[in-house]
């Protein structure tokens, strides 16, 4: 039987979209695009024919949008907001509602019960962990301010928990670690000193029950471990610390692109 030809104007059924895909190995994520589209790929990636996406302009106008999005979808609470003030008042740095959203999160997962926190500052993220935290649980934070100690208390009690459900101390966290029991905490949180992260990577490994969380605030720099021409000491150490967890093996890790990034990682025996 003859086919007979196609007729001008005449509806053609098209295939299925193909489904989305991940850059073939050796590609630069950066230039492979995921949606399949009519087009070119960049030269080199060995990817499909794809579409370009919206100009970085608008990929940022979009990212703006969502933070605002997700800052009124689930506010601060008032002894927060306050405990925010005073960090802003003197000048100490706080994890913004997006990473205390995540710690919080990560403190419930593991049902926390005793969580180590090194840099309380002026209580932002002490908050965020203990409103995770188990009811009877205890947080211990250090500090070597005692100005930011004396504003992390005011913001404790502020927000009603029970004096015995924070323990801050004084000092530098390497000297306050050794002092510390091994195997006996369920989360150690580190926004110290920079310089120090793999020091308190060693310490966690020690302290940390088996499925224990331990979480670097900062470990992205905000984006800056992934440009390669960023080569100033906190970059640099940050890339060590983030190889360092990477590679040990008792360790399952994440890296999550949360505020200016969170190092994540369990221990698993």
């Amino acid at each position: 039987m003859a086919l007979l030809p196609v007729q001008r104007g005449a509806a053609v059924t098209r295939s299925p979209r193909p489904p989305r895909r991940l850059p073939p190995p050796g590609a630069d994520p950066r230039t492979w695009e995921v949606v399949i589209e009519s087009g070119s790929a960049p030269s080199g990636s060995g990817a499909p024919a794809t579409a370009a996406r919206g100009s970085s302009s608008s990929e940022d106008g979009d990212s703006g949008l969502l933070a605002t999005w997700i800052d009124d979808w689930q506010p601060e609470e008032a002894p927060l907001q306050a405990a925010r003030q005073r960090a802003a008042e003197v000048g100490v740095g706080a994890v913004d509602p997006p990473t205390g959203a995540v710690l919080r999160l990560l403190a419930a997962t593991v049902g926390a019960r005793h969580v180590i926190e090194l840099g309380t500052g002026a209580g932002v993220s002490s908050l965020w962990l203990l409103r995770g935290m188990r009811p009877d649980g205890v947080l211990t934070s250090v500090d070597a301010e005692p100005e930011h100690q004396r504003l992390a208390k005011a913001s404790i009690a502020e927000a009603g928990v029970p004096s015995g459900r924070a323990r801050l101390i004084g000092g530098r966290a390497l000297q306050v670690l050794p002092r510390l029991s091994d195997a006996a905490y369920d989360l150690v949180f580190c926004d110290a000193n920079r310089s120090e992260n793999l020091d308190y990577l060693d310490a966690a490994l020690r302290l940390l029950r088996p499925g224990g969380l331990v979480v670097f605030a900062g470990a992205l720099g905000g984006g800056r471990v992934a440009e390669p021409s960023a080569r100033d000491a906190d970059t640099v150490a940050l890339r060590e610390l983030c190889r360092a967890v990477r590679d040990e093996p008792r360790l399952a890790t994440a890296a999550l692109p949360v505020g200016q990034g969170l190092l994540t990682a369990c221990l698993t025996d």
